[in-house]
């Protein structure tokens, strides 16, 4: 987890800490047994905290599809090329060239994939 990830938890925590008395976000013991005490902005923090890192997490399937999508018409567009090959000789250039640009495309898309989800543990979204 990210630095500031640590002190949005710590910030909830000092809402919801134990302590002797009951205070709001603190627990209120009756019988031995502990009760929470949950205030509106610690709840609020919660929601904001979950919230972002949802909105962060979501990004990954979308580029995964969004590279997909244009993958595949890559795809399409070389086979089509691959079918007005001349000879033997052009299929083969065209062909090296083809498996050329699909290994750059899929590392290019794995640096995005990787930096998204490093981005989880981050605070704030980008």
């Amino acid at each position: 987890m990210h630095t500031s990830t640590y002190v949005q938890i710590a910030q909830l925590l000092a809402w919801v800490s134990p302590s002797r008395s009951a205070q709001p976000g603190g627990p209120i013991s009756t019988d031995g047994n502990t009760m929470w005490v949950m205030t509106t902005r610690s709840i609020e923090v919660v929601a904001e905290i979950y919230s972002a890192w949802l909105n962060r997490a979501s990004r990954v399937p979308h580029e995964a599809f969004r590279f997909a999508q244009v993958r595949f018409a890559k795809d399409l567009q070389a086979a089509a090329q691959l079918a007005l090959s001349r000879n033997p000789a052009e299929a083969l250039a065209l062909q090296a060239h083809i498996v050329s640009d699909l290994a750059a495309d899929y590392v290019a898309e794995s640096q995005k994939i990787a930096e998204l989800i490093a981005q989880l543990g981050q605070d704030g979204s980008r």
